[in-house]
């Protein structure tokens, strides 16, 4: 189970960070946009703060599966998943 959850941690990690570089990134084509396109600033510019409230998100869940017993209950539905798809 140990290794699941680091696995987890990892996966939400990264998945983290990339929402993270999402935001960045649209972040810099909303100020390009800026002056050419307000309709495509204000694009880019809410697709960041999406980004940037999912990663908060993400952390969130990640700092609370620390928690043995929600850890536990991710992990049971985690294996309630698989079992379903197999």
């Amino acid at each position: 189970m140990r290794t699941r959850t680091r696995l987890s941690s990892g996966l939400c990690g990264r998945q983290i960070r990339a929402l993270e570089e999402h935001a960045e990134f649209s972040n810099r084509l909303a100020s390009r946009f800026a002056k050419k396109s307000s309709h495509l600033a204000r694009r880019y510019g809410k697709k960041a703060e999406i980004s940037r409230e999912d990663a908060v998100v993400l952390r969130e869940l990640l700092d609370r599966s620390s928690d043995p017993l929600l850890e536990r209950e991710m992990l049971e539905t985690s294996d309630e998943r698989i079992t379903a798809v197999e």
